[in-house]
């Protein structure tokens, strides 16, 4: 991927990053986007399976690695329940802005 892009969407992806990985992946993702570009992420909420890497992040901390990385938040939306009635499980969106 090189870039520039209006919109980057992450999908169910975010929870999957090691802590260490993070702030990495976050200024990649910056530098990605076009002047006022969009970085949309979408979290899965709740205890993590065990059998799978997976880690519960608030959507403060994505905000806090998009403020290092440049980025502004726009919003954070609580998606509340999990579309497949998983009942310990919950959905949070958050946009960020370059620029």
């Amino acid at each position: 991927m090189r870039g520039p892009y209006d919109v980057v969407l992450l999908s169910a992806v975010w929870m999957h990053l090691r802590p260490e990985e993070r702030p990495v992946a976050m200024r990649r993702l910056a530098g990605l986007l076009a002047p006022g570009g969009l970085l949309l992420v979408t979290l899965r909420r709740g205890e993590p399976p065990v059998d799978r890497r997976m880690f519960d992040i608030p959507p403060e901390e994505v905000a806090g690695h998009g403020a290092q990385a440049g980025l502004r938040l726009l919003r954070t939306v609580a998606e509340g329940a999990d579309r497949l009635g998983r009942v310990a499980v919950r959905w949070h969106a958050v946009a960020l802005q370059l620029g």
